[in-house]
């Protein structure tokens, strides 16, 4: 989205809302966020603050509803375009259906796009809307046709906006310590530290489903879900790796684990809320007891 954005030669400001519905509880009281995903995301955050500030680019992060955040944002700094992630999931989606119509209600024109998956959803072999609602169709005809993009190149020259920097991130809680810490760089040392440092990822599939031991499995996960590392990066560090070492049925699996985080993702794009209605993505008559 930067590189996109900055093509237009425009100045840039980066905004992150911290959703206040994060925060809440479920009705089963729950909470929505726990304390490890909010310090996990703040660290995220702290660091993509830093990285952008190196551009002279400032990032806001404000508290409270995107709608209306993203809206007022968008008066405040007078800007012309937004370019915002997309997400898969039902609410989200409505969301960014409600915040494109009031941002174009406003004269303020607006695009979203996605770079968390394997593959581009243009590349895909079928619409999303017709997806195999079973993983071994879906790799089937994705595994063996459909290439890889390349990771997105980074900016080297951005004009950020002048604005004053905001963060409005919720309190960390004092139990939130944990063994891996947010942010991109971080990330990227974990890639390097499995494949590069410990060669780890020769065994990946005989020691996965450890427990014991912190490189029984790649623990990428964490900063994949929040978009601190990209599953391009680790499917191209991946070839690079096969390239070097040779190829064998670790180095494979780990690059269907990514084949199966692309399929969750676009069955929810694809089945909307059926995906967490009673009767899920068939519309069955379930007689719960």
């Amino acid at each position: 989205m930067l590189a996109q954005a900055a093509a237009k030669g425009h100045p840039v400001v980066a905004l992150f809302v911290w959703e206040e519905a994060w925060m809440r509880t479920t009705r089963l009281g729950w909470p929505r966020m726990g304390a490890h995903r909010v310090r996990f995301l703040a660290e995220t955050l702290a660091d993509l603050r830093d990285q952008l500030a190196a551009q002279g680019v400032t990032l806001r992060v404000r508290f409270g509803d995107p709608e209306l955040i993203v809206s007022e944002e968008a008066a405040r700094w007078e800007v012309q375009q937004v370019w915002a992630h997309t997400e898969p999931a039902w609410d989200e989606v409505q969301l960014e259906k409600r915040l494109a119509l009031r941002l174009r209600r406003q004269g303020v024109w607006v695009q979203f796009s996605s770079a968390d998956t394997l593959h581009h959803r243009d590349d895909l072999p079928f619409a999303v809307p017709t997806l195999p609602r079973v993983f071994t169709q879906y790799r089937s005809r994705v595994e063996k046709s459909v290439r890889v993009r390349a990771e997105a190149a980074g900016v080297d020259a951005l004009v950020g906006m002048k604005c004053e920097p905001a963060w409005e991130v919720p309190p960390v809680p004092r139990d939130a310590a944990g063994r891996y810490a947010g942010g991109e760089r971080v990330g990227l040392a974990r890639l390097d530290h499995y494949l590069w440092q410990t060669d780890r990822l020769a065994v990946y599939k005989q020691t996965r489903n450890g427990l014991l031991h912190e490189d029984d499995s790649s623990k990428f996960s964490p900063w994949l879900a929040c978009g601190a590392l990209s599953p391009r990066r680790v499917w191209h560090e991946v070839k690079r790796y096969e390239q070097e070492h040779g190829a064998n049925e670790s180095t494979y699996w780990l690059g269907f684990e990514l084949l199966w985080r692309d399929f969750f993702h676009w069955s929810a794009r694809a089945h909307g809320r059926d995906l967490f209605l009673d009767g899920g993505i068939r519309q069955a008559r379930v007689a719960w007891r």
